[in-house]
């Protein structure tokens, strides 16, 4: 048996507030660093349907010599942690060095407290672990897109920028 008091006052209905609808879709530029084909493919897609234009690279070098030949703005690198040769964080690094200020959002299919463990990512770094639906990355896309943060000082990756 349950007992509930007696209610002599009629009851209030209070409506729950609507969530806050916060678009997922942009327009920037994001450079896809992944070396797993399908991986990349696919976030490729998901960030296209989202309305965003996505240069890929299928390893740390790639992304290095097309950030060094192209002069257009990247909005975001969105990089493995774990690449063969150089990792995601050694990425980030040099690339910094070629072109002050890009925002990053590390991906990886280690949870993001064993990365941290491991010495792979800081505390505070923007990461989405794998798999990922399209909403989830549409979301932390524009959650690092929107932030004031960045993993090298300023607010764009700009060719010839300086810190």
């Amino acid at each position: 048996q349950i007992y509930l008091p007696r209610v002599q006052e009629a009851v209030e209905v209070v409506e729950t507030p609507k969530p806050l609808v916060r678009s997922l879709v942009g327009e920037e530029r994001i450079l896809v660093v992944e070396d797993d084909d399908a991986v990349r493919r696919m976030t490729h897609e998901f960030l296209k349907i989202k309305g965003y234009t996505v240069i890929e690279a299928t390893c740390a070098a790639d992304a290095i010599q097309f950030v060094e030949r192209q002069e257009e703005t990247i909005d975001l690198v969105l990089t493995d942690v774990v690449m063969p040769g150089m990792k995601g964080r050694e990425l980030v690094g040099q690339l910094g060095r070629l072109r002050p200020g890009l925002k990053v959002l590390y991906m990886s299919a280690y949870t993001e407290d064993y990365a941290i463990s491991i010495g792979m990512l800081s505390p505070g770094t923007a990461f989405i672990e794998k798999p990922f639906s399209p909403d989830e990355l549409a979301g932390k896309v524009r959650d690092v897109l929107n932030s004031d943060r960045t993993n090298v000082g300023a607010q764009r990756l700009r060719r010839g920028a300086k810190a």
